[in-house]
């Protein structure tokens, strides 16, 4: 492969990235680091996520607490222009706080993603895009009173990824791809079971990356 066509690879992967970047985020639903009802009282939860940057993202997944260990599987869908990737994520964390009436809260989380997609840019390239990310949900519940909750909620994510590119004549290679911080900062409004989660995402050190508006939505169930 000549080194301009190297580069541009690597820099279509730098791009992605930058997609799966609106949604490698927490999910820490269940659990009050994410502005959600105490898992006193919904165990499992339902949610939908979506983002806008410089793609759009669509997920949606279900989520599972205990009350100190959680975990959750999502999937959807990126678009950018003409492409579209499927993605998957499964993550887990531990809840610090031992009791829900605790202002402060903390959850430390570890997520894994595969985000894939065939004939890249109208082209018959196919990729799978495979990452590992770090980081904390940290949350202050400023106002708890009856069924209503506001709770500000910071996270940080440490992201590290591989590409692999698909030929169609069969052959396949394989790029790593820079590391990467992610930081996302937003308020979580509680009614009941139901909360919604609007927040701003920010990419750290990440080539073509651009911030991000997401909304979030879960319901106890």
């Amino acid at each position: 492969m000549s080194p301009t066509r190297n580069d541009a690879l690597r820099r279509l992967g730098y791009a992605l990235a930058a997609w799966s970047a609106l949604c490698i985020t927490d999910r820490a639903a269940a659990q009050v680091c994410s502005g959600e009802r105490s898992v006193d009282r919904s165990a499992k939860r339902l949610f939908v996520n979506v983002a806008f940057g410089n793609s759009q993202t669509y997920h949606a997944g279900l989520a599972v607490g205990g009350k100190r260990v959680f975990g959750w599987a999502e999937g959807g869908v990126a678009t950018t222009g003409d492409d579209q990737a499927s993605q998957y994520w499964l993550g887990g964390g531990v809840q610090l706080s031992r009791r829900p009436e605790t202002r402060l809260h903390i959850c430390p989380e570890l997520l894994l993603g595969r985000n894939s997609e065939s004939d890249v840019g109208g082209t018959t390239l196919a990729f799978v895009h495979l990452t590992a990310s770090a980081g904390a949900d940290v949350a202050y519940v400023l106002l708890r009173k009856r069924s209503t909750r506001i709770v500000p909620t910071t996270n940080v994510q440490f992201v590290t990824g591989r590409i692999k590119w698909l030929y169609i004549n069969g052959i396949r290679r394989t790029h790593g791809l820079p590391s990467y911080g992610l930081l996302r900062a937003g308020i979580a409004l509680g009614f009941d079971e139901f909360t919604v989660s609007p927040s701003i995402v920010v990419p750290l050190g990440l080539e073509g990356g651009q911030s991000a508006f997401r909304m979030a939505f879960s319901i106890g169930i």
